[in-house]
């Protein structure tokens, strides 16, 4: 599911977008997140550990970036416990390879399944972020619905073009703010967060 802390101090850990948290396609002994970070601070040499709410460590990233930029990053955690939904706990993101806490952030990920019928939309993407025109989502399927919310779930009809590679919907005439795309719908969703500039 989504998750964010958005800018409402000089904090730099205001300015993260996560999405978190999936078990990596390709191996169950990964859970997969995705950080953005529209700070000036980069976070040296990144690494996110996930505690549940006992204070065990459930994954731990192998640090491989420099730092954390505007544009989303993979990021995987090596699980050391069964990862299972619902789930509570905190996300800390270490600096510096794990020799300074950044920022700890409360997470609450609901028991959701994220698939339609047997395409995985946990994999969808979205393309510039922040947006001014036009939005593009990647990997979700062609004939997928959605909706585009405000931050006072206020929804939006707003010009869309499908095709094989994607949706792509015309967001201009959005007031510059903080938007959600649901993809989906009921238990069967994914919640992305995105900027209009």
């Amino acid at each position: 599911m989504p998750l964010s802390a958005i800018a409402q101090s000089p904090d730099p850990c205001d300015s993260l977008f996560l999405q978190c948290c999936i078990i990596h396609p390709d191996n169950t002994n990964l859970l997969h997140l995705e950080a953005s970070n529209h700070s000036d601070d980069i976070f040296d040499y990144p690494g996110f550990v996930l505690y549940n709410t006992n204070g065990d460590t459930i994954a731990k990233e192998i640090v491989n970036y420099f730092g954390i930029g505007w544009n989303y990053q993979s990021h995987d955690l090596v699980l050391y416990e069964p990862f299972t939904l619902p789930f509570e706990g905190v996300l800390e993101l270490y600096s510096l390879f794990y020799d300074s806490l950044a920022c700890t952030i409360p997470i609450s990920i609901a028991d959701t399944v994220l698939t339609v019928g047997n395409t995985d939309i946990g994999v969808a993407s979205i393309y510039p972020n922040p947006v001014f025109e036009t939005l593009y989502v990647q990997s979700a399927p062609n004939d997928i619905g959605f909706t585009i919310s405000d931050i006072t779930g206020r929804t939006f009809e707003l010009p869309v073009k499908r095709s094989a590679t994607g949706i792509s919907i015309e967001v201009s005439a959005l007031p510059p703010g903080i938007y959600f795309l649901t993809l989906g719908k009921g238990l069967d969703k994914k919640i992305i967060k995105f900027i209009k500039i």
